[in-house]
């Protein structure tokens, strides 16, 4: 349960924001890790009873780029701006596509990185 204190915590903006970086930090460490036991269900089922760390490099997915982006919109804004969002989202996309998003996220995220509205484009979809 949330005291007064912690109240007046969650209010702070600056607060909130440094907050949301540090669960950006330990999403992406988790993504990372947990992307490195996607295979063999014996190899990770061994790995797994044996504590036994991934081997490196741990490449955060398209999870993190995503959570990245909105971090990176509520520090601009202090509040999800829609269309800066899907613009975050298009342009982490186009820096790095292979980051395991699915197919019909690229196609979204490719046709807005091109210019299209989101808001189109998502609904074109269905």
């Amino acid at each position: 349960m949330m005291g007064t204190s912690a109240l007046a915590l969650a209010a702070d903006p600056a607060s909130r924001l440094a907050r949301a970086r540090l669960a950006l930090e330990g999403l992406s460490g988790g993504d990372a890790c947990g992307e490195r036991f996607f295979g063999d269900p014996d190899r990770v089922a061994a790995a797994l009873s044996a504590r036994e760390l991934p081997r490196t490099p741990w490449r955060w997915t398209d999870d993190t780029a995503m959570a990245a982006s909105v971090v990176d919109t509520l520090a601009r804004h202090a509040r999800v701006d829609s269309g800066d969002l899907a613009a975050r989202f298009a342009r982490r996309w186009r820096a790095d596509p292979m980051r395991g998003y699915g197919a019909g996220a690229a196609r979204l995220l490719e046709s807005v990185s091109l210019g299209a509205d989101w808001r189109a484009s998502a609904a074109a979809m269905f």
